[in-house]
């Protein structure tokens, strides 16, 4: 009994993962398709740049057919970091950390997946979701733009399917478990525990429990105990590509219990029959003796008629056959296959069969396995690939097709194979003439010079010619299979009128205009004829369409059009010039007399418009100058632009020098001669005479900054001498207060307290302090009045002489310095050495102990400025304090953490600042600092 219960079990367990896995593969298959079907994908990132509300129409319908032939709860366009763009639910809540998961997976492999199973919003039932990532551009330079997002209820089809059980049984399930962290969840409700799905997790230290040992790798057939604590009997098996394992186990009880049962009954049993048995035997063993041998004889009777029957059904049979035995040898073969193999039954009988069906690759010539010898080998049925021949006894060549199969007993063992084939020469002329009859007719509507598309019952496409492909300018494939208003601009329009057609409620010919649409997206004008195509009862079943490109005829009209609407335009734009505009406008022919004028010309002239009719424009207004423009306009057919122009009226001398814009425009008859010119004319003396004003103004206001500035850099120069003779005066006291505590300390060796030494070292080291301040502040006064003059310098080389210049400090402390390129620019090389030696030095000053001293200098140039970079990875500051590190003697530590007099920094600003750039910094406390110095490529100097 137990046997029998691990059969079973065996055999339902590679029954359901089969079922898994089949249902995996089906949902992944779907999300596939939709990465085959570029008009979806095109809708859909259309969509996602532009959003529409008929493509976005398109999109839910399309959703709603997936839902309602999938079953799915949901299905949702997500874009790359899982944001909901559309759905079906309405749903706009960002996915799950598990959906998230894996349409990162999907997008950077480029391939669709299943999700995990896991509870999901907003009725928290199980769920898992199929992702198909969705890209822009060309296969090459696709840049993933969203998913579509299929939500799959898992009690819809998955935990029905793992809840059955072919049999009765009181106890028996099957599991689907995983691993999650250190336990074993599991997947699908329980048996015998309910609300369980999602929730329940055993840890995996409890390797006696089934489930854990299938998360653990274990598989096959086990003993252990289940979630419930009850001992059972399991098949483990992995779930291929996927993280799931099934368990199927039966309660050991259950699997006794008949045991038990017959423990009692047997005994009783024997002993009851073992009385009978002695009282019957004899009167039955007649009986049955004379019943079995009438059963033999029908038997053999019945076996002779079948036997009879079916050889002579195998002999008339129009195919080919041979029989062989479990050896491979021939036992049978009828009429047709002796034709066809040249043998005859008496001679090929105990041959070996590849012997008598001797066959060959059509094209390689070479020698093919016998069908036979693969179902001897595998116990299955085969059968020949194409291009196979059959090489008769006599050498002739025949074109066949075979299967084989194997004979067996009736307790399944193979005792023989039967071999079925048959002549293809017939059906071989058949289908190339058959080939070469279609070849002339697809060559005749393929070589067309027009665009010839067929469509099926649903308006999509079943074929098309080279000249539409052509066209359009796409593939076979991408055309094949879609509907053809999918081509067509005005999609709607297109849709219903084929629709109507293929219904019949629309004319069956018509011809008309369309604009179909290009791959690469652009419109192309056509003209189309379309004819119904009806099957044999009349019933109409496709449309067959010719489509015409006639871009060149719509240019043609489009351009007279245009020629229209531009004269209709200028029209209109003259009316509106000469009507309401401020501008001056006048109308002249090409001797410059006045057709006409607006009313703001004749109000500036102070007369009426009717003044200026038939009058000359330079007797009005003499100016052999601007008479020469208007003569270049006339003669070139150019227009002419001009602003600022001076003018004084002769017969207003009060208004003083006027200033004009103008446009002198040609108007030009059907043969490009000029008749007209229309003179327009914008006073602008208020802005010249504003523009004057700001001139002036300017140049005070630069005269006061440049007296501004003469007296700061006279105040500078007077603080310089004042910190020179500051820095000289205070220097000689404290030259004798350190002279004076040596000579104190030498004299006073050994007499001295504690207290006292002391007290000359606060002394000399307050005076050697204030000498170094005094030093720093000297340094900073001079770098403007001490400077060299610029010459060009190699930065990369300053940086190496100044990491040089450090080589103690850097190698005490263990820094890796780094140097990348740096530019060459114009400037004080003393001074610029100054500068990173201060950046240098302090980055190795402010190291952190617990890790490598890391100092790195580089350079980039963008867009007309020198970017130069110190970073560091020492202990940083807090950037709140940014200000305050570039100013004289401010420190952000003390004096006896870290030696210094606090004024490099400013040193670095003003000696940049100098050189006509910037210096700042980005840092973070604890992690390090980067030193950013900006430099103008034209620098003052260059």
């Amino acid at each position: 009994m137990r046997a029998e219960a691990e059969e079973n079990l065996q055999a339902i367990s590679h029954l359901k993962v089969a079922q898994i896995s089949q249902w995996r593969e089906e949902h992944l298959a779907d999300a596939n398709e939709i990465l085959d079907r570029p008009f979806t994908r095109d809708v859909i990132a259309r969509w996602m740049v532009n959003p529409q509300d008929e493509d976005a129409e398109q999109i839910l319908s399309w959703f709603k057919s997936l839902q309602k032939h999938h079953k799915f709860n949901d299905v949702l366009l997500v874009d790359a970091v899982g944001r909901t763009l559309l759905s079906l639910s309405g749903q706009r809540d960002r996915l799950n950390t598990e959906v998230v998961q894996a349409l990162e997976t999907a997008l950077r492999e480029r391939r669709s997946v299943l999700c995990d199973l896991h509870i999901g919003p907003p009725d928290q039932s199980p769920r898992l979701e199929a992702i198909a990532p969705l890209f822009s551009g060309d296969e090459k330079n696709a840049v993933p733009i969203g998913a579509l997002v299929q939500q799959i209820d898992a009690q819809q089809f998955l935990y029905p399917m793992i809840a059955s059980w072919p049999t009765a049984s009181r106890s028996a399930e099957t599991l689907l478990v995983r691993r999650d962290g250190d336990s074993a969840l599991f997947l699908n409700a329980l048996r015998h525990r309910k609300e369980t799905a999602l929730k329940l997790r055993i840890p995996l230290t409890e390797k006696e429990v089934p489930a854990v040992m299938a998360v653990l790798g274990r598989e096959g057939m086990m003993d252990g105990k289940d979630y419930r604590g009850i001992d059972v009997l399991s098949v483990l098996k992995a779930v291929p590509n996927s993280p799931w394992f099934m368990v199927a186990k039966v309660d050991e009880a259950e699997i006794l219990a008949a045991w038990r049962l017959l423990s009692y009954i047997i005994p009783a049993l024997v002993l009851g029959l073992m009385t009978a048995m002695a009282s019957t035997i004899g009167m039955a063993w007649q009986y049955y003796a004379k019943v079995h041998y009438r059963a033999l004889l029908e038997s053999e009777e019945a076996f002779r008629k079948s036997e009879a029957r079916y050889g002579a059904t195998v002999m008339s049979i129009g195919d080919g056959v041979i029989a062989t035995d479990a050896e491979a040898r021939v036992e049978l073969l009828n009429p047709v296959a002796e034709t066809l193999t040249g043998w005859r039954q008496g001679e090929a009988k105990g041959k070996p069969v590849t012997e008598v069906f001797r066959i060959i690759n059509e094209h390689t010539r070479n020698s093919v396995e016998n069908p036979v010898e693969r179902v001897l080998r595998e116990g299955v049925v085969v059968g020949l690939a194409n291009h196979t021949l059959l090489v008769a006894l006599d050498g002739k060549e025949y074109p066949i097709a075979d299967s084989g199969a194997p004979i067996r007993s009736k307790d399944g063992e193979i005792t023989g194979v039967v071999l079925v084939f048959r002549d293809q020469s017939e059906e071989r002329a058949f289908v190339n003439e058959l080939r070469e009859s279609e070849e002339k007719y697809r060559n005749l509507y393929d070589d067309a010079p027009v665009g010839y598309v067929e469509l099926d019952c649903e308006g999509r496409i079943h074929r098309v010619n080279k000249k539409i492909l052509e066209m359009l300018g796409y593939t076979p494939m991408e055309m094949l299979g879609e509907p053809l208003w999918n081509f067509v601009v005005e999609k709607r329009e297109a849709e219903q009128a084929i629709k109507a057609t293929l219904s019949g409620k629309a004319p069956p010919n018509k011809v008309l205009e369309r604009t179909y649409k290009r791959r690469n997206g652009a419109a192309i004008p056509v003209v189309i004829e379309g004819k119904v195509a009806r099957d044999s009862d009349g019933r109409i079943n496709g449309i067959r369409t010719t489509i015409q490109d006639i871009t060149e005829r719509k240019k043609a009209e489009e351009a007279l059009r245009t020629r229209e609407a531009q004269l209709s335009k200028a029209n209109q734009i003259m009316s509106g010039i000469l009507e309401h505009t401020h501008m001056l406008a006048a109308l002249l022919d090409t001797q410059f007399n006045f057709v006409w004028v607006n009313r703001a010309y004749a109000a500036a002239g102070r007369h009426d418009q009717s003044f200026f009719t038939g009058k000359n424009h330079f007797d009005l207004y003499p100016h052999e100058g601007n008479k020469a423009i208007f003569q270049k306009v006339a003669d070139t057919g150019e227009p002419l632009f001009i602003t600022a122009k001076s003018f004084e009226y002769p017969d207003q001398p009060e208004r003083g020098i006027t200033y004009w814009d103008w446009s002198l425009i040609p108007v030009k008859d059907s043969a490009g001669a000029v008749t007209n010119l229309v003179f327009t004319l914008m006073e602008v003396t208020e802005r010249i005479r504003a523009q004057e004003e700001l001139r002036k103004a300017r140049d005070q206001l630069e005269s006061r900054v440049r007296d501004r500035t003469a007296e700061l850099e006279r105040k500078n120069r007077e603080l310089q001498e004042f910190a020179f003779v500051a820095s000289h005066d205070l220097n000689e006291p404290l030259r004798k207060i350190q002279v004076f505590g040596s000579l104190l300390r030498e004299k006073g060796s050994g007499r001295l307290s504690e207290v006292e030494n002391d007290y000359i070292s606060r002394m000399t080291g307050a005076a050697n302090r204030m000498q170094e301040l005094l030093d720093a502040l000297l340094r900073y006064s001079r770098i403007d009045t001490r400077g060299c003059d610029f010459i060009r310098v190699q930065l990369n080389k300053i940086v190496h002489e100044a990491a040089g210049d450090l080589e103690v400090a850097i190698r005490s402390v263990g820094v890796q310095v780094e140097i990348g390129s740096l530019p060459i620019i114009n400037g004080d090389p003393f001074q610029w050495r100054q500068v990173f030696q201060n950046l240098i030095g302090n980055a190795a000053k402010y190291h952190r102990s617990e890790v490598k001293p890391f100092i790195k200098i580089y350079g980039e140039e963008d867009e007309g400025a020198y970017t130069i970079f110190v970073e560091d990875n020492g202990i940083g500051f807090d950037e709140k304090y940014l200000d305050k590190i570039f100013q004289p003697f401010q420190r952000l530590h003390g004096k006896h953490e870290y030696q210094g007099t606090g004024i490099g920094l400013a040193i670095c600003k003003k000696i940049v600042e100098r050189h006509g750039g910037t210096i700042t910094a980005k840092s973070t406390l604890g992690k390090g600092s980067t030193f950013v110095i900006t430099l103008p490529t034209r620098q003052a100097g260059l």
